[in-house]
């Protein structure tokens, strides 16, 4: 009898150990979690002779294959980790299809006209997991930019936040962490010349500031460092003097509506006795450090960050990183220009 008990007592503690398993595991996929996924191509623009100027490559450059059924009027192209979809904007919507150009399907309604008081959508991200949509509008009835999450087949659209931080007047150019759990953008005023970079949770919860507001426009969507303890965005006024920062002034209204036809621009800013780049701060807001040199745009795929740098003979081409700058080497093979096309003029 004892040692019918003894089987009996451990047969429900397997049955309750693996439903607290399950449980968790639906805890952890409901909060847009999962772990984090493994990238394995990038996806960018480029000159090369082809069909579409889209194009896939494995994360060391080689391999790069048009994406022949692709767009040829897009910006932003955002792959997911597992390699089999991509969104990206195409006019005035976000879009999505399969990585190879097949089941292209247009997520959003907004037409630039007077139907809709000239609105339009500027900016996409694809979570790593392929799940969601993190998207830029200009809502031209309220003149202000806007950042909205999507699910990646455009359901559930919704405001990313309940209101615009410190009084700014919108937000835009939004990027996941690797796990999904936590979202990072820009924030900027226009009568105040001012923009900075914030964080919250993938609901729009928790915002904190780690860019205090100023008279920089930040053109690249900032991104999580893989750990998630930084936070690396395009700073065009960094230079190591506070007071010759401040004081500096490179401004400039945004053009949210550039379609990307054509390369970068790589405008230094006036006034500024120093190079711009990508830099890195840590989620308190201290440490902020000069990672890249002037590079426009980047985005952190697994342990590396790739770049885009301004070549005088080829043109664009596309390099990767450690996240901290170091072990630099070029992805681009050389024969044509490539580039991100992520930046916003």
């Amino acid at each position: 009898m004892a040692g019918e008990l003894k089987e009996k007592f451990l047969k429900n503690q397997k049955a309750v150990l693996l439903s607290m398993l399950a449980l968790a595991i639906a805890i952890t996929v409901g909060c847009g979690g999962g772990g984090t996924p493994t990238f394995t191509k990038i996806a960018f623009r480029s000159n090369r002779e082809a069909a579409s100027p889209l194009f896939v490559a494995n994360l060391d450059g080689s391999s790069p294959t048009s994406v022949t059924n692709g767009p040829t009027n897009f910006i932003a192209p955002s792959i997911s980790a597992d390699g089999k979809k991509i969104a990206f904007i195409s006019g005035e919507n976000v879009s999505i299809m399969n990585a190879d150009g097949t089941g292209i399907k247009q997520l959003t309604t907004a037409t630039d006209d007077e139907s809709d008081n000239n609105s339009y959508y500027f900016y996409a991200k694809l979570s790593p997991n392929g799940k969601k949509i993190l998207a830029s509008y200009w809502d031209g009835s309220a003149e202000a930019a806007q950042e909205w999450i999507m699910n990646a087949d455009g359901s559930n659209k919704k405001k990313l936040l309940t209101a615009v931080p410190d009084s700014l007047e919108g937000c835009y150019s939004g990027n996941f962490s690797a796990d999904g759990r936590k979202v990072t953008f820009n924030c900027y005023s226009n009568s105040d010349e001012v923009a900075g970079v914030y964080f919250a949770n993938s609901d729009g919860s928790n915002v904190k500031n780690v860019f205090a507001p100023q008279g920089s426009f930040l053109p690249s969507p900032p991104m999580f460092s893989p750990d998630g303890k930084k936070i690396l965005f395009v700073d065009p006024s960094f230079t190591a003097s506070p007071s010759v920062k401040a004081n500096a002034k490179s401004w400039h209204k945004p053009n949210f509506a550039s379609l990307g036809t054509s390369e970068p621009h790589f405008v230094a800013p006036h006034g500024i006795p120093s190079t711009f780049g990508i830099v890195s701060v840590n989620l308190d807001a201290t440490g902020i450090a000069m990672v890249v040199l002037n590079a426009p745009e980047g985005v952190i795929l697994n342990s590396n960050l790739y770049y885009s740098l301004n070549d005088e003979e080829v043109g664009t081409q596309i390099w990767k990183s450690n996240v901290d700058g170091t072990g630099a080497v070029k992805v681009s093979d050389g024969t044509s220009a490539d580039w991100l096309d992520l930046e916003i003029d």
